[in-house]
């Protein structure tokens, strides 16, 4: 629908623009302030958007990825007051177990629910189930700053180069060899 979403990590929100020049709201986050609670974010990275509209965000400063509900119809007016948010993946606290992030910076959502995580600091590219369980660990990648799902009927080299126009040259050769070794699909 042209709507933009935008991780505005500076002021600690995620932001919903139209895209046609009118103001951008702010739908999860509280302008400036940075926080751990449910519905605060710490220097988000990255945002996805799933399928059913909902908002996956790298909380990069909380060292964790949350699920908040997005801009549906039951919720016309998007606002941080009704962001609703749970923590899929990490602990809150950074770490290197498998059920824990350091800085993740970018996250995307896979058709079967689950999370493919860019965990930077860890230098790991990880998938996670959600709900705060254990995630495996896909790929090892030198600071990796983006991630890309590879849609059904997209060839390899599709898929490694538009990752290449958002990444460094070490994770589009990361994600490739994972793709061959994984067989990943979105």
């Amino acid at each position: 629908d042209g709507k933009y979403v935008i991780a505005d990590s500076s002021n600690h929100r995620v932001q919903l623009c139209p895209g046609n020049g009118a103001a951008c709201s702010t739908v999860v986050g509280y302008s400036g302030e940075a926080g751990s609670g449910d519905m605060a974010l710490n220097s988000p990275w990255g945002v996805a958007v799933t399928a059913d509209g909902k908002y996956v965000i790298a909380d990069t400063g909380n060292h964790r990825v949350q699920l908040c509900l997005g801009d549906t119809a039951e919720r016309p007016e998007p606002g941080p007051e009704w962001a609703e948010c749970t923590t899929v993946a990490g602990t809150g606290l950074g770490g290197k177990g498998n059920a824990q992030l350091n800085h993740p910076l970018a996250v995307a959502a896979t058709a079967d629910g689950k999370y493919v995580i860019a965990d930077s600091v860890n230098q790991r590219v990880q998938l996670c189930p959600g709900g705060g369980a254990d995630c495996t660990t896909i790929s090892s990648a030198e600071s990796p700053s983006a991630v890309a799902i590879l849609f059904r009927g997209a060839s390899r080299d599709q898929a490694v180069d538009a990752l290449r126009n958002v990444a460094p040259a070490s994770l589009a050769s990361a994600f490739s060899r994972t793709f061959e070794s994984k067989g990943l699909e979105a």
